[in-house]
């Protein structure tokens, strides 16, 4: 953990029986040679920023987090849409970047500090990110973020983009690499698998490629 001081009392309940045993995360190629050199993944996000804080907002919602999926290919990701044509897993994609342009899967044991939260939120109609949203709207929003958090052991489904929340730190043994892809090519297979054509998003393609 990096420069984050946790406030909140921590559940001890692990996954469930069955189901969610394990969390997909996206990153980069490089970064994840970085988490297995270092011997673990950091829990170093913070799910809500401090700037964002109010009292409608729980202090452990500011506290340093991993972030993932539930399945490798969330359909609702996949599907549903921040700006026209574009699923918002390619905005979460779009900031990955490194010398090889290339995604790296990882699929990660659950260990019991985590939580299932709705990403989809903000995808109310009157919201238009943090820079064009006024700020009781966005407070208000976040708010709602916080309040999806759910124990991921009793986590039953409803969400409508449900984001996985670790607010641990992970060891690189507790992590499998599914595989690592073009990130572009990787995007663009699944949009087929999903019923979209070609991304119209304009890729970060390294130099000399």
């Amino acid at each position: 953990m990096k420069n984050i001081t946790r406030s909140f009392k921590k559940t001890d309940e692990g996954p469930p029986s069955s189901g969610l045993k394990e969390f997909f995360h996206l990153t980069s190629a490089q970064a994840w040679e970085e988490i297995q050199e270092s011997g673990q993944m950091d829990a170093n996000r913070r799910m809500i920023p401090l700037n964002f804080s109010d009292k409608t907002i729980p202090q452990q919602a500011h506290e340093g987090a991993i972030f993932g999926l539930t399945e490798e290919d969330s359909e609702s990701w996949w599907t549903e849409e921040y700006n026209k044509d574009v699923p918002v897993i390619e905005t979460v994609l779009k900031d990955i970047r490194n010398k090889n342009g290339q995604v790296a899967v990882l699929k990660i044991k659950t260990p019991p500090d985590t939580y299932v939260a709705d990403w989809g939120v903000h995808l109310a109609s009157d919201y238009n990110g943090q820079q064009g949203t006024d700020r009781d709207k966005l407070i208000q929003v976040k708010a709602h973020y916080a309040e999806s958090l759910t124990p991921i052991a009793q986590y039953k489904g409803g969400h409508r983009l449900p984001e996985v929340v670790c607010f641990s730190d992970i060891p690189v043994e507790n992590i499998e690499l599914v595989g690592t892809y073009d990130v572009e090519a990787y995007v663009n297979e699944k949009r087929q698998k999903f019923g979209k054509g070609p991304s119209p998003t304009i890729w970060y393609k390294p130099s000399g490629r």
